[in-house]
């Protein structure tokens, strides 16, 4: 099953209750829109934008 994500507001609010790697892990493959770390994701740190593009989409 793929989830895209479309918007950063689910992925700041999951970061902000430290659920982020908890929501990346399997059983889903999960989408996120390049300029989304561009433009709305730049107070992310390295490691977690690492673990947002970990796996890379087939």
């Amino acid at each position: 099953m793929r989830i895209i994500i479309s918007g950063s507001s689910c992925l700041i609010d999951l970061r902000k209750a430290s659920l982020l790697a908890t929501f990346l892990r399997p059983p889903f493959e999960i989408l996120i829109l390049n300029t989304l770390f561009e433009v709305e994701l730049l107070s992310f740190t390295a490691d977690e934008r690492r673990q947002m593009t970990k796996h890379p989409v087939r």
